[in-house]
């Protein structure tokens, strides 16, 4: 009768607490995220892969959760990026990536957002395997990057957060495991 009382209590203890948590390649975040006042779901986890490298695994917070690019888009409150560092990566593979990434995904759009985007690439350090870097927009504030829980700075801006969501839905994401795991399929 102990065992099973104090298996209940256990239980209740992290439902209370918010223990839920997904697990994807070793990399775990937890179900829910607060942002701007609101409760945020993980919609998805998805790999980052540069030729035979795992870069990061990405996470996708939303206010609800969304399976397709266009439902993704379509949400106007806040979201998170979670990248959790799987290897290293410079800051001007940093910046190289981000640019490719918002130009692939924002061509009709990539020049008039230029300022913001170099504002951003600039907010990235290198970054070793390990590293956590939390990209959290907050309508009417910005998009804000945090690496490892110190804050790089702001980008503000409607159209650069939608910008920056196209990178991770839109018709040329990073890697296509990527793209899928942040719409909830693990690639």
């Amino acid at each position: 009768m102990k065992k099973r009382l104090s298996l209940l209590v256990f239980l209740a203890a992290g439902v209370l607490a918010g223990g839920q948590a997904a697990t994807y390649q070793g990399v775990t975040l937890p179900d829910t995220a607060t942002l701007g006042g609101k409760t945020l779901v993980l919609n998805g986890m998805g790999l980052r892969e540069y030729f035979f490298f795992d870069i990061y695994v990405g996470g996708l917070y939303l206010p609800q959760k969304a399976t397709t690019p266009a439902a993704v888009l379509a949400e106007q409150g806040p979201y998170r990026v979670v990248m959790a560092m799987k290897h290293g990566v410079s800051r001007r593979q940093f910046m190289d990536a981000w640019r490719s990434d918002l130009k692939a995904n924002n061509k009709g759009d990539y020049s008039k957002l230029k300022p913001q985007i170099a504002q951003f690439a600039k907010l990235f350090d290198a970054a070793k395997s390990g590293d956590e870097i939390i990209m959290d927009y907050v309508p009417g504030k910005g998009v804000s990057v945090t690496h490892n829980g110190r804050l790089m700075g702001t980008v503000s801006g409607n159209n650069f957060h939608e910008a920056l969501l196209h990178v991770y839905v839109g018709p040329h994401p990073p890697t296509e495991t990527l793209k899928k795991g942040l719409l909830g399929a693990h690639g």
